[in-house]
């Protein structure tokens, strides 16, 4: 959302820098990469309709109306939707928008409706429905966030200390990555990009006598 007064520009080629703050994925995503081509290469300053056009900005609203819309978007999300779904999905869009095929999403998309479905989150959510009434969703998702995503990179531990259901274990350094079998290409492909290949050690691992052991 922004407002109809609004300026954007990716100006970094006309002072002699490059992008920042992850640009040059977020940008490509949201815009397609011939838009992003031409904002970053000429560093050109463009209105809010030309952000409009291309989707780097879903709707304009005149300075005074631009606040009220995004309460009110905001407020019909925390009044209609369940706290855990609405994280989850998010989350769930990000990871898996660079996903190398939809398998991938197949795969955390089925663990999340297993979880989810039998959670109060959504015996409240089908109850309300039958009953005409609006939900009161009692999950938090401070307490109540199904393990569905991968656990990337949370805590540093040695080999021994830990296993994740028979998984692969990813030695980066000092920091370790918890990769269970069926998304670990897909963390590997996501973390390509900031590691060396050489720095990049899979280690095959079993749970045996409630110790996790390398095969």
């Amino acid at each position: 959302m922004a407002s109809t007064s609004a300026r954007f520009g990716f100006v970094f080629a006309r002072r002699g820098i490059t992008l920042e703050a992850a640009a040059s994925w977020f940008l490509p995503r949201l815009v397609g990469m011939q838009t992003a081509l031409e904002w970053c290469m000429t560093g050109r300053v463009f209105d809010a309709d030309e952000a409009l056009a291309h989707g780097l900005v879903r709707s304009l609203h005149t300075p005074d109306e631009l606040v009220p819309a995004a309460r009110a978007l905001a407020r019909e999300i925390a009044d209609h939707a369940a706290p855990v779904s609405v994280a989850l999905t998010r989350q769930m869009l990000w990871w898996l928008s660079a996903a190398p095929h939809p398998m991938f999403a197949h795969r955390i998309d089925s663990r999340s409706i297993q979880s989810r479905g039998r959670s109060a989150d959504v015996r409240e959510g089908v109850g309300a429905f039958l009953e005409k009434r609006p939900a009161v969703f009692p999950d938090r998702v401070s307490t109540d966030m199904p393990p569905v995503l991968p656990m990337v990179g949370r805590t540093a531990v040695r080999v021994n200390d830990c296993c994740w259901w028979g998984s692969q274990i990813l030695l980066i350094g000092s920091k370790i990555l918890l990769i269970p079998p069926d998304v670990g290409p897909l963390l590997s492909l996501a973390r390509s990009r900031a590691i060396r290949s050489s720095e990049r050690r899979p280690l095959p691992v079993s749970w045996r006598d409630g110790q996790c052991h390398r095969v």
